[in-house]
């Protein structure tokens, strides 16, 4: 760009200014005219253009030289315009610079004394949140401990609920039977007037009853002395009887069959023995004989029963026995030995002693 300004001027071309529309209709000018135009608009504002009269004396090289002169001045003074523009600017933008840095010291100075206060303040957070989490397991721990305690406390609820419950029930009961005992109460203290009224009667009546009392257990005594005598009397067995608990036994003599030997027992008013016991085998064996006893099958076989019709259930016979010898042994008989298996079958038509018994009366 400078280059084009510096450069000289090609004076043989034509120039033409367009001022107005008047001008653009004159095409065709002379030279004369042209280099007048050309002159007048060559001028920069400020200056003066020479006079027309002048103009025709002077060449064209000074005019342009004159011109181009003025042009450097004032590219200059724009250059130093600009130039003291541009170091207002690089002051300001020092100026700016200078106090960013002292402002941006100070907010780095009050930035860091942030940053400690926040580092403690994490600290100290910290420090809270470590107990605030312990603080926060105690709590569950405790809610859970509460948890617990609250459903036995619900339970326990419901118990005294029903408890209650089963409490007012009762005493609602008890009220009805308040009410029912303070009626009986009174009825039995009408009772008891009367009663007492009773009483009065009794007691003198009493009196004249311990009297006839005293006279009965007088007379109760004597009877109870022959009561104890006739029982002397009656506890005692026959003769030729053996006596063993409240019964009497009859060892007989002779011997007979065993039809003959329990008729012979009830002509005695008793009957064919019946043990009933381990006492009363162990007393019969003791007599020492074979005889008798009131056990058959005559008419039940293999049943065996008492002479009273009752089964047999505890039996003391011999070692394979009973045996039915031949098929006609339905009576039984104790022998000798020991007591505890000494029962043996029979033919009924056997002679045998028999032991007859009966109860004192």
């Amino acid at each position: 760009m400078s280059e084009d300004i510096y450069a000289k001027p090609d004076l043989n071309k034509k120039v033409r200014f367009q001022k107005s529309e008047n001008e653009d209709k004159n095409e065709e000018v002379g030279d004369s005219m042209d280099n007048t135009v050309i002159y007048d608009n060559c001028w920069i504002q400020g200056s003066t253009p020479p006079n027309t009269e002048d103009n025709t004396t002077e060449k064209p090289e000074q005019i342009i030289s004159a011109d181009v002169n003025s042009r450097k001045k004032n590219l200059v003074r724009a250059a130093a315009v600009f130039q003291l523009l541009l170091c207002l600017l690089l002051l300001a933008v020092v100026i700016v610079l200078v106090v960013l840095l002292i402002e941006g010291k100070s907010l780095n100075n009050s930035l860091i004394t942030e940053r400690d206060k926040l580092q403690t303040n994490y600290t100290e957070i910290k420090t809270l949140n470590s107990n605030l989490t312990m603080d926060r397991d105690k709590l569950k721990t405790s809610y859970t401990e509460m948890k617990t305690l609250n459903t036995n406390l619900t339970m326990e609820r419901d118990k005294m609920k029903t408890l209650n419950t089963n409490l007012t029930m009762e005493r609602d009961k008890m009220k009805t039977l308040n009410t029912n005992l303070t009626t009986e109460r009174d009825k039995l203290q009408t009772s008891y007037s009367e009663m007492r009224s009773l009483n009065t009667n009794l007691t003198q009546k009493t009196s004249q009853l311990e009297k006839e009392r005293d006279s009965l257990m007088a007379n109760n005594t004597n009877l109870t002395k022959q009561r104890d005598e006739l029982q002397m009397k009656l506890e005692t067995c026959p003769t030729k009887w053996n006596k063993f608990g409240n019964r009497c036994y009859f060892l007989s003599p002779s011997m007979g069959d065993w039809s003959n030997s329990k008729k012979s027992c009830e002509n005695l008013d008793a009957q064919l023995v019946i043990i009933s016991s381990e006492e009363e085998q162990k007393f019969i064996t003791s007599l020492g004989v074979e005889a008798w006893i009131g056990l058959t099958d005559q008419n039940t076989h293999p049943v065996w029963k008492w002479v009273d019709g009752t089964v047999v259930n505890t039996t003391y016979w011999k070692k394979d026995q009973p045996d039915n010898y031949m098929n006609n042994e339905h009576c039984a008989e104790i022998s000798t030995g020991g007591y505890s298996s000494n029962w043996n079958d029979l033919p009924c038509t056997d002679n045998v002693k028999f032991i007859c018994e009966k109860v004192l009366t």
